[in-house]
């Protein structure tokens, strides 16, 4: 009995001991969401966020280092090791350090860290992001949602952070350096200025020919449609600019300045063979539906109508919004107004089954709902990479940072 006393009393005291340090972490100590796989990139041991908003942020930072290359870590905690850390900061800089976020190469990572018994919220940059995401801008990110963290809704305010850096950093001209993030070597040839200008000249020519194509359009087709195809070599005239910055320099400014400026190319009359008038977005005449204004406020769809100035027959042409891809086709009354409004995991995923989660939409039109159930893929355990050089399926990149970012208090 007396043993039996002692072993308890001893395991009370573990206990004890567990209950007074949980949720105060080391770099150690924090769990690192690359042990689950590749695609995960939050670390929430104490359960600050939510299981919804965790999984939604996961999504939102899978598809960030899809499009840019940029590796963001979200880490919410409940205190750290203040005895080892004199700040946030300290403990933010050195996990980031620690764990390598970003590619050893581009050292284009991002780690958002926050302390909930300390109020902190930081923003560390790695050392080939910084000039890109500068202190300032990652100040005016965290100023933007300070009220939003005041009331506890952590939720709203780290998922609003990361879209805001997500979405900053899709623009044409910051991805084009992201995407680079190097300079040419020099040349030890005597031909090599030669070499450079003629290859100069040659992207040149290459990329007049197609702007050339792309910005003239195809007869009645909606400036939208002529932009949005032409983004993509938006972002390939970009990083040519940085890497012959001399020649296409002003090539690159006067194409930005004509995607801009772009006219339709006129839309010829089906009923008599003339060329038809574009109608102004105010003309009565255009006699939109109540769905079709409703789309094109929502900046889904654009609607051009063309009219006949001989024989005054009418063509309406449809193109895509901006705003076309977030969202999908109402099965009620067949807009493209449908919007994802929440996410909810019914089963988690584990290392031997999927997960399941329900997708809940409404439509901005009807009002019409609806929910889907799609799967989560299983968990994988980090591994080896079989090639010599390549990297584990479940670790970053290797990044460094020198400290660039930025901190509130909330």
């Amino acid at each position: 009995m007396k043993i039996k006393r002692i072993f308890l009393s001893f395991m009370c005291l573990v206990a004890l001991a567990f209950s007074v340090h949980a949720g105060v972490y080391t770099i150690e100590s924090v769990p690192d969401p690359k042990q689950q796989g590749q695609q995960f990139y939050v670390s929430n041991p104490d359960t600050v966020l939510s299981l919804a908003a965790e999984e939604l942020i996961n999504e939102d930072l899978h598809q960030l280092y899809k499009e840019t290359g940029v590796e963001m870590a979200v880490v919410a905690v409940r205190n750290f090791d203040e005895d080892e850390y004199p700040s946030a900061y300290n403990f933010a800089l050195s996990l980031f350090n620690y764990w390598g976020i970003g590619g050893a190469d581009s050292n284009t990572g991002v780690l958002l860290l926050l302390v909930l018994d300390t109020r902190d919220i930081r923003i560390i940059t790695g050392d080939g992001i910084a000039g890109i995401l500068t202190d300032a801008k990652c100040g005016d990110f965290l100023d933007a949602h300070l009220e939003v963290l005041g009331n506890n809704d952590f939720d709203t305010g780290i998922a609003a952070i990361c879209q805001d850096i997500h979405e900053y950093l899709l623009d044409d001209n910051r991805r084009s350096e992201l995407m680079l993030g190097w300079s040419p070597q020099d040349t030890d040839s005597s031909n090599g200025g030669l070499i450079y200008f003629a290859f100069a000249f040659l992207a040149l020519v290459v990329l007049a020919l197609l702007s050339y194509k792309v910005l003239d359009g195809k007869p009645g087709e909606p400036v939208s449609e002529i932009q949005f195809r032409a983004s993509e070599l938006t972002t390939a005239t970009g990083c040519l600019t940085l890497i012959f910055p001399l020649p296409l320099l002003f090539y690159y400014i006067y194409y930005r300045i004509a995607l801009k400026h772009v006219k339709p190319k006129p839309l010829i009359c089906k009923q008599c063979g003339q060329t038809m008038l574009l109608l102004p977005a105010a003309d009565p005449a255009r006699q939109l539906t109540k769905e079709q204004m409703q789309e094109e406020a929502y900046q889904v769809r654009t609607f051009d109508m063309w009219r006949c100035p001989q024989c005054n027959a009418l063509d309406m042409v449809k193109g895509h919004g901006k705003k076309f891809y977030h969202y999908s086709d109402c099965p009620s009354c067949h807009t493209h107004l449908m919007e994802l409004v929440s996410t909810t995991t019914t089963r988690q995923p584990t290392y031997y089954s999927r997960g399941e989660k329900v997708n809940s939409y409404l439509c901005k039109c009807c009002g019409h709902t609806k929910s889907e159930t799609e799967f989560i893929p299983m968990l994988t355990r980090s591994s080896s990479s079989s090639s010599s050089g390549g990297r584990s399926s479940g670790s970053w990149g290797g990044g460094h940072s020198s400290g660039g970012g930025a901190g509130r208090k909330f």
